[in-house]
């Protein structure tokens, strides 16, 4: 069943970073996904990286293990992933007491979350559009 998912002629995975990593749950799928070993034809991908770090915290904690798994994909699905990478999310909307506890100001948070969330939205569709451009005829 995984293994149908070779058969689409693209694919888009996206996922929080916890950790400085993707969710347990998408590396599991990958790891069962690919196991076998490559896809049999070229496909392209997109990820979507959704987190609650600013692009300077991600450049020193998590911009390594990206990295890798952007070039795992690529090996795996023969071109390099198309990316966007959301930061300084708004992690918690309805439960401010946490952003205080992380010492993280709640209006902050929300201003720079209304400014920055149309510009994340907007990269993620040029990056589904740039997807689309790159699926072999």
């Amino acid at each position: 069943m995984l293994r149908d998912t070779f058969h689409a002629d693209g694919i888009v995975f996206a996922s929080p970073i916890y950790y400085m990593n993707v969710t347990a749950q998408l590396r599991a799928f990958w790891e069962r996904l690919l196991y076998p070993g490559h896809s049999p034809k070229k496909i392209p991908t997109a990820v979507l990286y959704a987190m609650n770090m600013t692009e300077e915290q991600e450049k020193e904690y998590a911009a390594a293990p990206l990295q890798l798994i952007d070039m795992y994909l690529e090996s795996c699905f023969g071109m390099p992933p198309e990316t966007v990478h959301a930061n300084n999310t708004f992690q918690y909307n309805d439960r401010p007491q946490l952003n205080e506890h992380f010492r993280r100001s709640v209006e902050e948070k929300r201003k720079h979350h209304d400014a920055q969330f149309p510009v994340d939205l907007q990269k993620a569709h040029e990056a589904g559009k740039n997807l689309v451009k790159r699926i072999p005829a």
